[in-house]
């Protein structure tokens, strides 16, 4: 159980950061890049923990820091107990994420044109994930939120058509 934001950090720098660094240097990236590449990285962890919340508090798992929240935890009935701040609380989260994404787009110019559109159309993805939940947060206890593969073709199809004119 991670219950601040810098334990959650620590963790996700050392399961998904060094990714984006890995990533980076795969790829032949400049060094300014890394930071951004770190972003990327942390702020997709960060929409998994939102998405899979209740999955991985079944299995004794919090990855979202409480501290402060003024929730006890994050089951259905703590969330249904107090849903005003239980959707606060998500939709707090979705707003971190998105701090992170924004700036993980900066290094996007880093990155050649072949390998910018499949991490576009993932970070697309990723972001549309996060709005649904933003919208109703209650619906991680009913379903996983996951975009149908017809979105995410279309969302490639479409960063191919605006790679191109550039």
């Amino acid at each position: 159980m991670y219950g601040t934001i810098k334990e959650t950090l620590a963790y996700i720098y050392g399961s998904a950061e060094v990714i984006g660094l890995f990533m980076a240097r795969l790829l032949g990236l400049p060094e300014q890049s890394h930071s951004c590449a770190m972003m990327q990285g942390r702020a997709m962890q960060y929409v998994n923990f939102i998405r899979d919340l209740d999955e991985d508090r079944a299995l004794g798992r919090t990855y979202l820091p409480l501290a402060g929240s003024g929730l006890e935890s994050l089951s259905p009935d703590a969330a249904h107990a107090k849903p005003e701040l239980y959707r606060r609380y998500v939709r707090d989260q979705v707003a971190r994420y998105l701090e992170w994404q924004t700036e993980a787009r900066k290094g996007y110019r880093f990155i050649p044109r072949r390998y910018r559109i499949p991490i576009k159309t993932a970070s697309d993805m990723y972001s549309w994930t996060a709005s649904r939940i933003a919208r109703d947060p209650f619906v991680v206890f009913r379903r996983q939120v996951k975009p149908a593969k017809g979105r995410v073709i279309l969302s490639a199809l479409w960063n191919v058509i605006r790679a191109q004119g550039r």
